[in-house]
């Protein structure tokens, strides 16, 4: 595990996307978000599943599914 401190940013198209789900939704996702970075059980690099043949990892939200990369 990383002892170097974690946040999470969205991209803009990200951001809109995100607005235009109801409030609860909205919600339960940037929580999720808030959690992966900062649990002091959970690394955020080794968080999510690998997706084929791309940089970025597959984090699941319930019934949605966000793409996330770390730096």
């Amino acid at each position: 595990m990383s002892d170097e401190e974690w946040t999470w940013e969205l991209y803009s198209t990200a951001a809109d996307d995100l607005e235009t789900l109801a409030a609860e939704d909205q919600d339960r996702i940037l929580d999720k978000l808030d959690e992966t970075v900062s649990s002091p059980w959970r690394d955020p690099p080794a968080y999510g599943e690998p997706l084929q043949n791309s940089p970025y990892k597959k984090i699941r939200i319930g019934e949605f599914r966000l793409s996330v990369t770390f730096y």
